[in-house]
């Protein structure tokens, strides 16, 4: 749905509020055709985006809300257009978490939100260390139309993939949307991959692992 495309967001610091900015790049051979800069949210920081795969025009935006405490917070942005005169709609923000443990992760660009499939599902998964104690934790978001929801209970309620982790090495979901993984270094230094599966559709959707 949106080939050749990408897109790009980032805080403006330079004066205030910050606002956060989003563009759509577009490929024709060897060309780039850029959009003008749009702004998503006043006082976001730290965005970071994927294109929704069931639908053209549409991307899922995750930024830190500086207005609210800097909780974690998700957007549809759609655009419209041919190549450099895209048009762009915000639609209701929605609150993801509101964990102090998100915020650090999402500053340092640890973490990337993924499609689950084509199922109008969305993962966010962040490394948080509390007391000693490092864990891999996750949670996802429904798109439905335009309206986000949270997925498996309330915004609060998250999802632990692994305990006692020092650092996340990455993780990815399978284009079928049914299987995923995270990777890590555990707190014996040792490397290790660990399976996700995904169960159930749309806000009941239940994500297990193993091990």
């Amino acid at each position: 749905h949106n080939s050749n495309r990408w897109a790009v967001a980032y805080r403006d610091d330079d004066g205030s509020p910050n606002n956060g900015k989003i563009k759509i790049i577009t490929r024709s051979g060897t060309s780039l055709t850029e959009s003008s800069w749009h702004t998503f949210a006043t006082n976001a920081g730290s965005p970071t985006l994927c294109f929704d795969p069931a639908a053209s025009g549409r991307i899922v935006v995750f930024y830190k809300d500086a207005d609210n405490s800097n909780n974690l917070y998700a957007r549809l942005v759609t655009f419209t257009g041919s190549a450099g005169s895209e048009s762009f709609t915000n639609n209701t923000a929605l609150e993801v978490t509101n964990h102090n443990g998100v915020g650090f992760v999402v500053q340092q660009g640890f973490t990337n939100p993924q499609p689950v499939g084509s199922s109008g599902n969305f993962l966010f998964v962040w490394h948080y260390l509390t007391g000693g104690t490092g864990y891999i934790q996750a949670k996802m978001v429904n798109l439905s139309g335009t309206t986000l929801a949270t997925v498996d209970g309330a915004h609060n309620d998250l999802k632990t993939l692994h305990q006692d982790t020092v650092e996340m090495a990455g993780w990815g979901v399978n284009p079928s949307g049914t299987q995923g993984f995270i990777a890590i270094r555990n707190n014996y230094g040792k490397f290790a991959v660990k399976p996700i599966t995904f169960a159930g559709t749309g806000t009941s959707m239940t994500m297990t692992t193993v091990g």
